[in-house]
């Protein structure tokens, strides 16, 4: 459910194309399906866990819902069920049989739909206008001690931008 809470991050997009849009149309109804799957299969058990697959990166557990991509044994990874060359096929790319942006990929893992070129330089716009990282969060990593692990300046970064 937290996924549907921050899509209100998302509200600053306005134009009929946009992301937002789309969202708003789209998240009351997976609201709607997530709370009829916990009425009707809450306390359905999914299986044993032990501390070996916990401890190796949470291999053959079934721990999350996830609707943006899966692993097909015979075919790679799929995209809100399409294969690679489904995705190079119908994802709008930079020019004619080009491969896909990557915000058309972005808008169909977060839609399931494919984008038109429209909204994917919608898209695009939008994520370029958001691109400038403001000078506190520089600040906020530069305060760290320089023997501050990577990871941990990483965090502070994303932290800051919040």
């Amino acid at each position: 459910m937290a996924f549907f809470r921050s899509v209100a991050a998302l509200s600053k997009l306005r134009s009929r194309v946009d992301l937002y849009s789309e969202m708003k149309e789209l998240v009351p109804e997976y609201q709607e399906r997530v709370k009829k799957l916990k009425k009707d299969h809450g306390s359905v058990e999914l299986g044993k866990i032990t501390a070996d697959m916990v401890l190796g990166g949470m291999r053959g557990m079934t721990a999350l819902v996830w609707l943006g991509s899966a692993v097909d044994p015979d075919e790679g990874i799929r995209f809100r069920g399409m294969t690679i060359p489904d995705c190079q096929k119908a994802l709008p790319g930079a020019f004619p049989g080009g491969e896909p942006l990557p915000e058309a990929i972005l808008w169909l893992l977060l839609t399931g739909k494919i984008p038109s070129k429209e909204q994917v330089d919608s898209l695009a716009q939008e994520l370029r206008s958001r691109a400038k990282i403001p000078e506190y969060a520089y600040k906020a990593i530069d305060a760290l001690p320089v023997s501050a692990h990577p990871m941990t300046q990483f965090s502070t970064g994303v932290m800051a931008l919040q």
